[in-house]
């Protein structure tokens, strides 16, 4: 069978012309380079550099799809998430960059540990999968309230051969954590139903809602049912959360209200995206 071949500079404008109604110039290169790095295992200036042969036909295939929006990352069936292939689809949030900064931070703090953790809301799994990687003695243990999610983490887990206790369970419903877990780690629901007009068509069309949105007109919702129930197990001493920025402030006047300490951190983009809870001290003397 003929292929059309072209080379890659001139497949990349080809590329980003047919896009220049849907996104920006630049936004459709870096979309360009993640297709063709998928097709060749070049990217970047590698791929500019060396300029190999494409087929056309097959990179050219994604637009139609682009055009609706669709995340790359869906287009391709997974995503990066430091040195772990994370598939995805249209039933869990895509991986992120910043997101790997709280693992980061997790990891830093805590070398070697060798107790449990708990991540609530595990989407994809790639924060469990990130923390049992790094930290192969300590027991991970992830939680999602969606059966869909919960299939693709468990794909990833088979995938990359780590050992990661999955539960489907409805945080909001749950009246004690009933695991042993020392630190617990979440990147809950955050984003009023109001506020879905001004989201992007590629977030609001193709990733799951159940992760996005909450409940109730309280975009702390999630945050204080965790930091509650983490404040009622005897093992918990630690939460990490993704936060967003439009809330952070008022989450952390929260936190202190309720007698806990933390530490608040910035992201890769200069936005207060990170906490860390410590959990005032409990009577049994656990914490």
């Amino acid at each position: 069978m003929f292929f059309c071949r072209m080379r890659a500079r001139d497949l990349r404008d080809c590329f980003v012309n047919q896009l220049l109604d849907f996104y920006e110039a630049g936004e459709a290169e870096a979309i360009f380079l993640k297709i063709a790095d998928h097709l060749t295992g070049l990217y970047g200036t590698s791929l500019l550099t060396t300029n190999p042969e494409m087929n056309e036909a097959e990179c050219l295939s994604y637009i139609t799809d682009l055009k609706q929006y669709r995340p790359v990352q869906q287009c391709i069936g997974y995503e990066w998430f430091g040195s772990l292939k994370i598939f995805v689809n249209e039933h869990v949030l895509i991986p992120r960059p910043e997101t790997q900064e709280l693992v980061q931070w997790i990891i830093h703090d805590h070398p070697g540990f060798h107790e449990c953790i708990l991540d609530i809301g595990t989407g994809s799994g790639c924060i469990a999968l990130a923390l049992k990687k790094t930290l192969p003695a300590s027991e991970i243990v992830a939680w999602d309230l969606s059966t869909e999610a919960l299939l693709i983490a468990e794909r990833n887990a088979n995938t990359h051969q780590l050992n990661i206790s999955f539960a489907q369970k409805d945080i909001l419903s749950l009246t004690d954590l009933g695991v042993p877990a020392r630190i617990i780690v979440s990147n809950p629901p955050y984003i009023l139903p109001t506020e879905a007009s001004e989201m992007k068509s590629n977030v609001l069309n193709w990733e799951p809602h159940l992760a996005l949105f909450v409940e109730q007109d309280d975009p702390l919702q999630f945050y204080k049912c965790i930091v509650g129930l983490a404040n009622q197990s005897p093992y918990c001493a630690i939460v990490y959360f993704e936060t967003s920025a439009a809330y952070h402030e008022s989450l952390c006047d929260w936190i202190l209200a309720q007698g806990h300490t933390l530490e608040s951190r910035k992201d890769m983009y200069e936005l207060p995206r990170m906490l860390r809870v410590n959990l005032k001290p409990k009577f049994c003397g656990c914490a």
